[in-house]
Formats: C-alpha cells, structure tokens, sequence
C-alpha cells in the first residue's frame, strides 16, 4: 500500500470524505480517533474545526504527509504509525473515525475493533464509517477480509442512534485491465452512542 503514495502526493484525494465534511456538525466536541489517517485528508479538516485528533495508519509515507500538513497549517495532530488492530487504544475517545479502511481486516479482528471502539467511546459521541461491502467487483468470494453484506455495518450498532446510513459507488485506484476504475459499493454510517 506504500507504493500508493510513492506514485501520487494525495492518491485518495485531498480534501476530507463527504460524510465528514457534511456530518462534523454532529461529532462531540473533543477528540476525534482518526483510524486508517492515510495522509491526512479527514485529520487535517477535523484538526482545523478545533478537535484534537489522534491518526492512526500503518503506512509511515502517508502520516509524513499527513505531519507535513499540519505543520503549514500550526496544527498539532497526534500520529502513530501502527496496525489499527494493535494499536493501544485510550480508555475514551469522544469520536471514532473510519473511513474505507476496516476492509483491509480479518472479518474477527475487524469485529473485535469495533466492539472495542464501542466500548471507549463517549456517551454521545459518534462513528462516521464508509466500508467497502460485499456486492461490488473487487470483493472476492470467500476472502477472509471484513466485506459486509449491504447494510451488514449499521447492524453492528444496535442500540445507537443512527445519524445517517446511506449507500454510494466509490471509484476506486483499482483499474480493471483495459485501465477503467472500479465502481465499489459502500456503506457510509454516522452513529452515535447514546448517553
């Protein structure tokens, strides 16, 4: 995944995923747990509107960038270069972000994750997740990756207030062999704990 960055400064876009920049109204004030950071996209905006973020990625190149960003911009944005599996997770966070990163996983560590992050999440404080899902073309049939069916994510929080599920096409870095992007599903999710 490093070759990614060494082909392109910003290879999955500059600016934050949609479902940030529309849904950080709803985020609690406080820290934002950036999972799968990449270069910063989503730490950068979220770092600018006052929360104190914590990125996570296990691709150093991409959180250099992500350190480089934040520095023309005076922010301070608190990176660790680690699996997001194994990295030691604080005893609270007031919001967790994820975004087309929890695919990478094992369907159990990815499972285990999330109960995690349930557990040292704030009352009141949201997940915003877009993951990949089972119906599209790069899935491959018996992977052990964590590839949902539709709507298998948002079933995972029951007892949450759901703020927004909605579906989308992602186009994606992969190319098929005449050089056309693949279009993936995803289920994007904002949820929030309740108090």
């Amino acid at each position: 995944m490093g070759s990614f960055y060494s082909d392109s400064l910003h290879p999955w876009g500059e600016g934050p995923v949609d479902v940030v920049a529309k849904h950080v109204h709803e985020l609690l004030p406080g820290t934002v747990l950036d999972l799968g950071a990449g270069d910063g996209r989503n730490a950068v905006f979220l770092a600018k509107r006052g929360f104190r973020v914590i990125a996570v990625d296990v691709v150093e190149a991409a959180l250099g960038e992500l350190r480089r960003a934040a520095e023309a911009a005076g922010l301070a944005i608190e990176t660790h270069v680690a699996n997001i599996v194994d990295f030691p997770l604080a005893d609270r966070y007031e919001n967790v972000v994820c975004t087309l990163t929890l695919h990478f996983l094992e369907f159990e560590a990815a499972l285990l994750l999330l109960t995690r992050l349930h557990e040292r999440t704030a009352p009141g404080g949201c997940h915003v997740l877009t993951l990949f899902t089972s119906d599209g073309p790069l899935h491959r049939p018996g992977s052990p990756q964590f590839w949902p069916e539709p709507g298998g994510l948002q079933r995972l929080y029951g007892g949450w207030e759901v703020v927004y599920a909605a579906r989308r096409l992602v186009t994606t870095v992969a190319r098929d062999e005449s050089g056309r992007a693949f279009e993936q599903p995803a289920d994007e999710l904002v949820v929030r704990r309740p108090s």
